[in-house]
């Protein structure tokens, strides 16, 4: 992946950090799966970013697991959009846990709230796995809703 990313880090940055040289994406992911926060902000539907940001997730989703298994760990992911406010956690939550919606229903309900308006296809890969691994990650909405 051709693309610069940087991980910033409150506790004492490692030397790298410290001369303004990027880690490499497997010191990234190996340096965010200890974190207990990890903030990641992003050009909204930017093919190169979602694709970083689908391997964060699965990264951080210790275990793996699919929801007909067993989790391997107690640890759970938490995933706040941005993309969605508040107000549409009802159809993050039926999208992921009751899975009564597919892909395609959950953009036009989204569209249907109409206060956010980003274009989701990206990021389907990474809204996919979360929905497929809803025992180890929840989806939420982030963002204060906008007025109509």
């Amino acid at each position: 992946m051709d693309f610069p990313y940087k991980l910033l880090s409150s506790s004492s940055p490692s030397p790298a950090l410290a001369s303004g040289r990027f880690l490499s994406l497997t010191d990234f992911l190996s340096r965010a799966k200890s974190s207990k926060i990890v903030w990641f902000g992003e050009f909204h539907a930017e093919a190169r970013i979602c694709a970083f940001l689908d391997q964060l997730v699965r990264s951080l989703d210790d275990g793996s697991s699919s929801s007909s298994s067993a989790p391997t760990s107690s640890r759970r992911l938490h995933v706040v959009c941005e993309h969605f406010s508040f107000e549409m956690n009802d159809i993050l939550r039926q999208y992921q846990r009751e899975q009564s919606l597919n892909f395609d229903q959950f953009v036009q309900a989204y569209r249907d709230i109409g206060t956010e308006g980003h274009k989701l296809d990206e990021y389907k890969s990474m809204l996919e796995y979360c929905r497929h691994h809803s025992d180890t990650i929840q989806l939420h909405g982030g963002f204060i809703p906008r007025p109509c």
